[in-house]
């Protein structure tokens, strides 16, 4: 009988300490969190700048590229709206 009291007793003593020792742990882990969050909004700032400059370079990049390829498409599509506009005004005059 004393043997389960003492049993139980380590096993009650023991769930003791490793929930003392994870709630220290916890705090650890809040407090450590709240000292770097400085640290995590100055490099959220300095990455949403870096995506607007790379963003406002892409665009200067890609803006004459883009701009060429329009104008290459630019003109047959011209052509093929032209055709069809005159086809349905030849057909709706009828």
């Amino acid at each position: 009988m004393f043997e389960a009291i003492g049993i139980l007793g380590l096993l009650v003593v023991g769930g003791v300490i490793v929930g003392a020792v994870a709630l220290v742990i916890g705090l650890l882990k809040v407090a450590f969190k709240l000292l770097l969050l400085p640290l995590s909004l100055v490099a959220f700032t300095l990455k949403g700048l870096l995506m607007l400059v790379l963003g406002v370079i892409g665009l200067l990049v890609a803006g004459p590229v883009l701009l060429g390829v329009g104008l290459v498409f630019l003109f047959p599509l011209l052509l093929v709206g032209g055709l069809v506009w005159g086809a349905v005004r030849i057909f709706s005059a009828a």
